[in-house]
């Protein structure tokens, strides 16, 4: 691929050569050249698709043919920039940014004046991440980016005005609060719950738990909300209320009460303890789609299999910790097509209940340790041959179990995180003639997203 590259950008100059009686070995090169330049875009742009960030900038740096279609905006959906300090940035930069309709920014210690720059450089901001904010004469310039529409504030003491701030920013539908510290606690749910545009709210403020009732009022404020992560921290050992997720009886059109039900379609609890829910919480739950849980050790958790029976439309699982997987893996549905797994025992007489219960799962993360009794990658076709990505940890395969999922026809991705000698990863490349991503790393981190769990 790079030599491609490389033929490409020197088209120009041998076209060039063969312009001004270049001999015949420079026409030659230049009839190779130009065919590959003339490709059409569509198929440029169908490979840089493929590409990282990282390698993208690698293309965009070897010549003007490349740049122009490197920055087209098609490329760039979704995509972040990082900025530390703006007065580093020329011209060229932002309109670099502009051209690729870059909308989302992660925002490091900058101060009063640089925030101003950035609200005139980029009005058009729809995404803010705020990492370690330190001065709070920043929130006046957040109103001027009346796009915004989701704001990420992480690792921060919470400045003065913050409630008027959040309590304006009516647009808002996505928030997140991470690693983050309010003395004005129970004024700050209130705040947040007047942002009933929201349909995702990311709640890890404080040590512990919110308060039922608060809880309550908050979920019954937020009829639009659909995703919810909360820190479920509790003291004294005690286990989350039976009925923390049922929310109180109302009074409709004709004076008669019933319980509003949850719209939630996913939900993720970090540092929990396991708790046996009352079937009203379960029911309420019962439209989730995805479903994480971290738990807080590493202690038998048998609720999770009710839990996990009453989820019809479960389609993604995460479990960190926990007890071993033998005690729900029986419960999980079949609707399931994603699973990760991380710090939970797991032995092959589980992963072969897995694929009974799940048998079309596509994506499976998972921790291959010392602890997992007899189980191989070499049963990993058979089990699940349906598979589109998988991602192994805390693992040092043998080249036999590597060549082994090649016989995994639909994979795309494999990140293999342990020992993987150079040789073996070449080999598996020809036997899969190259379908197959083969990563030997973590993805890097989304800093648009909380960070807690990630990694």
């Amino acid at each position: 691929f790079g030599r491609l590259m490389m033929m490409s950008c020197r088209a120009t100059k041998f076209r060039y050569v063969k312009r001004t009686g270049g001999g015949r070995a420079g026409c030659s090169s230049a009839v190779v050249a130009v065919s590959v330049v003339q490709l059409p875009q569509e198929i440029w742009l169908h490979v840089f698709r493929l590409l990282t960030a990282q390698e993208k900038g690698v293309v965009r740096a070897t010549c003007w043919y490349f740049k122009q279609l490197i920055d087209q905006s098609t490329l760039w959906k979704n995509s972040k920039v990082v900025l530390k300090k703006i007065d580093a940035y020329n011209p060229a930069f932002w309109a670099t940014l502009r051209k690729r309709g870059t909308s989302a920014v992660v925002v490091r210690k900058m101060g009063t004046k640089q925030w101003k720059q950035l609200a005139t450089k980029m009005p058009w901001v729809t995404a803010l991440a705020i990492e370690e904010w330190s001065d709070g004469n920043v929130l006046a310039t957040l109103p001027q980016f009346m796009n915004l529409k989701k704001l990420v504030i992480r690792s921060s003491h919470c400045p003065p005005g913050l409630h008027d701030l959040l309590a304006s920013l009516q647009q808002l539908t996505h928030l997140t609060l991470c690693q983050f510290d309010c003395p004005q606690r129970a004024q700050l749910i209130d705040t947040v719950s007047r942002l009933t545009h929201l349909n995702s709210l990311v709640f890890h403020e404080g040590l512990e738990h919110i308060p039922t009732h608060a809880f309550h009022s908050l979920l019954s404020s937020l009829p639009n909300l659909k995703e919810l992560s909360l820190n479920v921290k509790t003291f004294s050992y005690k286990p989350l209320p039976a009925d923390y997720f049922v929310l109180p009886k109302s009074i409709n059109e004709i004076e008669e009460p019933y319980v509003p039900q949850l719209g939630l379609t996913k939900l993720e609890l970090l540092n929990y303890k396991d708790s046996f829910l009352s079937q009203s919480s379960i029911e309420q739950l019962s439209a989730l789609r995805s479903l994480a849980i971290h738990f807080e050790d590493h202690t038998a958790a048998p609720s999770l299999t009710t839990l996990l029976s009453n989820l019809p439309c479960l389609k993604e699982l995460t479990v960190q910790r926990g007890g071993p997987f033998n005690v729900y893996v029986g419960s999980i549905p079949a609707t399931l097509d994603s699973l990760s797994l991380s710090g939970v025992f797991v032995s092959l007489e589980d992963m072969r209940t897995l694929s009974k219960q799940a048998a079309g799962l596509r994506h499976l993360h998972m921790d291959l340790s010392v602890n997992s009794t007899h189980l191989s990658v070499l049963d990993f076709p058979q089990l699940f041959p349906h598979l589109r990505t998988l991602q192994l940890r805390h693992c040092n395969v043998t080249k036999e179990e590597l060549l082994g999922l090649a016989r995994l026809h639909y994979l795309e991705k494999l990140a293999v995180l342990g020992s993987c000698p150079l040789g073996m990863i070449q080999d598996f490349k020809i036997l899969t003639d190259n379908r197959v991503q083969l990563l030997q790393s973590l993805l890097p981190l989304d800093h648009m997203t909380c960070l807690c769990m990630q990694g």
